[in-house]
């Protein structure tokens, strides 16, 4: 790559999580002389991690959203950003700045999913299939032209937190697949075609309103409780229930198939048993909550 007919003097990464840190590796191991910036949105990174960047000639530096779009907003130079796990929306001033090509990792295959925590929303709703899109940032929401997709199937068994780590080893394979093209300005673009009724998921949105719902379906209980496993990360807040008037949470779940038990839902020490539609689920450790804490 070091003597293809580069457009471009710098690359500079928004956002957080090590498929950051991976991605400028992958440029640093192809080219060595493009400038690369890493600004991250989230905690600052171990010393073990800022020295891993120093020796690569990664600048590497924790930024604040003023910070980003005030200096991106006057940038000069002809640059590739890459927005990964980026929380924040670029403005105008910044997208229409012609020095810059932004391109957005989404956890969804858009146009499905735009906004927030698409992974969640593909098993909320029972997709068969989820993957990440690479796509041009626009002034609005996720609906720029894509650049690459990739998919995987959504099994009955897949959770929020199983999804979005399937998700980040195809957005790192994406990245790998197009990098060059977009370094060489012969990346191919497919636009979106954004349907009438597509919403925009934001973080207050969670599914089911964070409650499971002993009306729903077995398989919607399912689908509910793996949507809002994030293991440690409780991206979408603690999920609850209500049960015989009290608001209860729970510690663990399990969800197994094919039974033969009547419909029913009980509670038995510190465990809630529902057994709907073939599906026999268990809320473990189960506890009282108030109705709105998290």
């Amino acid at each position: 790559m070091n003597k293809m007919n580069i457009c471009y003097k710098e690359i500079i990464v928004v956002g957080t999580t090590q498929l950051a840190g991976q991605c400028l590796s992958f440029v640093r191991e192809m080219n060595k002389d493009i400038s690369v910036y890493f600004w991250d949105t989230g905690e600052k990174a171990s010393d073990i991690v800022q020295e891993s960047f120093r020796k690569d000639n990664i600048s590497y530096t924790t930024k604040s959203k003023k910070e980003i779009m005030d200096e991106l907003r006057n940038w000069g130079t002809k640059t590739l950003v890459f927005s990964i796990m980026n929380p924040y929306l670029f403005p105008a001033a910044v997208v229409d700045n012609s020095n810059l090509n932004i391109i957005n990792l989404h956890h969804a295959l858009l146009p499905r999913h735009r906004g927030r925590n698409g992974e969640a929303w593909a098993v909320y709703e029972g997709d068969q299939a989820a993957g990440i899109t690479w796509h041009r940032v626009t002034p609005g929401v996720d609906d720029g032209d894509i650049v690459i997709q990739k998919q995987t199937p959504v099994t009955e068994d897949m959770t929020s937190i199983k999804l979005l780590r399937l998700q980040n080893r195809l957005a790192y394979e994406g990245f790998t697949e197009v990098l060059v093209d977009l370094l060489t300005d012969k990346a191919e673009y497919q636009k979106q075609i954004i349907p009438g009724d597509s919403k925009i998921n934001l973080n207050k949105n969670v599914p089911g309103g964070g409650y499971l719902d002993l009306q729903w379906t077995g398989e919607q209980i399912s689908r509910f409780l793996r949507t809002m496993d994030y293991g440690v990360l409780k991206t979408l807040g603690t999920p609850k229930v209500e049960f015989e008037g009290k608001t209860y949470a729970w510690k663990k779940y399990k969800i197994e198939r094919e039974s033969t038990r009547q419909d029913s839902v009980v509670m038995q020490d510190d465990c809630l048993h529902i057994d709907k539609d073939g599906y026999s689920i268990s809320l473990k450790k189960i506890f009282e909550t108030e109705k709105g804490s998290k």
